[in-house]
């Protein structure tokens, strides 16, 4: 599976607000930044042309600035699911003449705090436990091609 940054996923307003209502219940929490994510399983490796064209798709940046400082807090769709963005993204892609399986959308949220504590459990604030999880920091989902077997009543 690919990975690219993509470009700031909350506007300003967004992100002050998202930063007072965290600060809210965790004071130690000094900034966060939030990025879009996206990840594509396809191909193992794609030419520098098709590269290209999945870049503009995505509104990848040309120049990437650095990795913004603090601790990952990845989010994602939920394992088995398959997000509308998901499934027209991998339509244009497709219909791009890319030899996509899946493309997906999360977003990486970098939380900078003002003391040690760094083991805060944030995601409450930052996802949708309905629709989104929170993948650990130190791993990237694989693959989003697993399925939910049904559940009984």
């Amino acid at each position: 599976m690919h990975a690219y940054r993509g470009s700031p996923a909350l506007s300003g307003f967004r992100a002050t607000r998202l930063l007072r209502q965290v600060q809210l219940a965790y004071p130690s929490v000094g900034g966060i930044v939030a990025e879009d994510v996206y990840f594509v399983q396809g191909e193992e490796s794609f030419s520098a042309a098709d590269e290209k064209i999945l870049q503009d798709l995505l509104g990848c940046p040309p120049v990437l600035s650095a990795t913004p400082p603090g601790v990952m807090n990845l989010v994602i769709p939920r394992p088995g699911t398959v997000s509308p963005w998901s499934s027209r993204a991998t339509d244009i892609a497709s219909n791009s003449g890319l030899s996509v399986k899946r493309v997906e959308r999360g977003i990486a949220y970098y939380v900078e705090y003002l003391d040690a504590r760094s083991d805060l459990c944030l995601a409450g604030c930052l996802h949708d436990r309905m629709t989104e999880v929170v993948v650990d920091r130190s791993r990237r989902p694989r693959s989003f091609s697993k399925t939910v077997p049904p559940s009984r009543w």
